[in-house]
């Protein structure tokens, strides 16, 4: 039998969480970069202290993701 993470109630709440979290940062204003670092440091798993990521930004659960050393640009 194949998992189905949408049958998953934890899943589906940590989802829910975590896609609310990223419309919070996606909602702040360049200026607020207090509150965008810490919303951040909340969303992923690990992160640069000085983490800078442009909205929008969107992750399923954001925990395993880790944005530590690198720099990537992309604009679609």
């Amino acid at each position: 039998m194949l998992y189905d993470a949408n049958s998953d109630p934890a899943l589906l709440e940590a989802r829910a969480q975590t896609s609310d979290l990223c419309m919070d940062y996606n909602a702040l204003r360049s200026s607020q970069k207090e509150e965008k670092n810490a919303l951040m440091h909340t969303i992923l798993g690990a992160c640069a202290p000085d983490i800078v990521i442009e909205p929008p930004f969107f992750v399923d659960y954001g925990i395993r993701v880790s944005a530590v050393h690198f720099m990537q640009t992309i604009t679609l």
